[in-house]
């Protein structure tokens, strides 16, 4: 071999070893400023205990209290997708939200993610920053970037509107009515045929049957009018007064009477038994009144409304509907992460019948199993 080419051969690895050197710099220099940025959004973290602690404290007192976070947060100014999460975190939209969907008291702040957000949710109660696997809960600290900078751009909006949500409880006055008044909200709770019901039975009209529709269709003309917010005012206040008339609603606050009518409505109903629910649905009210002669009306009245409230969440019945032509593993997991229920969507749906109106909160693909969190 000619000494040109070796000289050449020799210039060659050089050049690789000086890129490589190059490359290897270059990665350092990225971890340094990545790990400079890190602390940098700790620090900013950090800063906010006192303020993480004062909100983790006020969340606490309500629920020692009896006091649900509010239906609709999106008044507050805190809240979007296709449903409302009460400023608790969730799976679906991963908002900055109160860590344990509710359910006791809470310790932390942070964002679920799941899906297509991954596996890891950030947990933080201001003092530590730290990440958690949604079905094993191992727990890492060397939080990637993006949680931290999800979380400092979310906070700050969490924390006005929550305040605004505390600050409301204490101003029932005539203009905060007057406001309500004019404002269309969707429910769950009663429908145009118990507004219909509940004015007949006022009125001590002995109605006949065409009549009652044809007051039905006024009703429901009334609630597309007023429904649609380019229509003046007055349509909403007319429709919400007619609530207020037939003691559908009070308007002292409609998000706490809501939420204090649903408590009794699952203290009295029945929903769970499965014996008596499936004839709840066979049987006229009439019938099944008849049959269980030690239920009241009261308690027949609060399971059809509690129904109706179930038919408008993600249950898990619907979405093993929705994936029913997936053949792998489905995993049904509850709100700590037990797994409960794990075999085809088909097997579930037809073996696991109790588990099918439980809320989903989460779902995702991990390791090629479909795997769903209910509450």
């Amino acid at each position: 071999m000619e000494d040109g080419t070796i000289m050449e051969l020799k210039d060659r690895i050089a050049i690789i070893k000086n890129r490589a050197e190059q490359d290897n710099t270059a990665k350092i220099e990225k971890e340094k400023r990545i790990n400079l940025r890190r602390e940098e959004l700790l620090n900013k973290i950090f800063s906010l205990e006192e303020r993480i602690h004062a909100l983790i404290t006020l969340a606490n007192e309500c629920a020692k209290n009896g006091i649900k976070l509010p239906i609709n947060t999106g008044k507050y100014g805190y809240g979007t997708g296709y449903r409302d999460h009460n400023f608790y975190a969730d799976g679906i939209n991963h908002h900055v939200g109160f860590m344990g969907h509710g359910k006791g008291l809470c310790d932390y702040i942070g964002i679920y993610n799941g899906g297509f957000c991954g596996v890891w949710d950030f947990y933080t109660n201001g003092e530590e920053v730290f990440l958690k696997h949604e079905t094993n809960g191992v727990i890492r600290y060397d939080v990637e970037i993006n949680h931290l900078e999800k979380f400092l751009s979310d906070f700050d909006i969490f924390e006005s509107a929550f305040y605004k949500w505390i600050d409301s409880l204490g101003e029932q006055n005539e203009e905060k009515i007057m406001e309500e008044l004019k404002q269309y909200r969707e429910n769950s709770y009663y429908n145009i045929e118990d507004i219909t019901e509940q004015l007949i039975k006022l009125s001590n009209l002995d109605i006949p049957d065409d009549l009652k529709e044809e007051l039905k269709d006024a009703l429901y003309y009334l609630k597309a009018v007023a429904k649609n917010k380019y229509n003046n005012d007055y349509f909403r206040v007319l429709y919400n007064v007619l609530l207020v008339i037939t003691g559908l609603e009070e308007f002292q606050s409609m998000e706490v009477n809501m939420d204090i009518k649903q408590n009794k409505d699952d203290e009295l109903s029945f929903l769970d038994d499965e014996e008596k629910m499936r004839d709840f649905k066979e049987l006229t009210k009439e019938e099944f009144l008849f049959s269980y002669s030690y239920l009241t009306e009261e308690e027949y009245d609060a399971t059809m409304r509690c129904l109706k409230r179930r038919d408008n969440i993600m249950n898990l019945g619907k979405f093993l509907e929705m994936y029913d032509n997936w053949n792998g593993n489905t995993r049904v997991n509850d709100d700590e992460l037990n797994t409960i229920a794990e075999n085809t969507t088909f097997i579930i749906y037809e073996e696991r019948k109790e588990l099918l109106h439980r809320e989903v909160i989460s779902f995702g693909f991990y390791d090629g199993v479909l795997t769903v969190t209910i509450r």
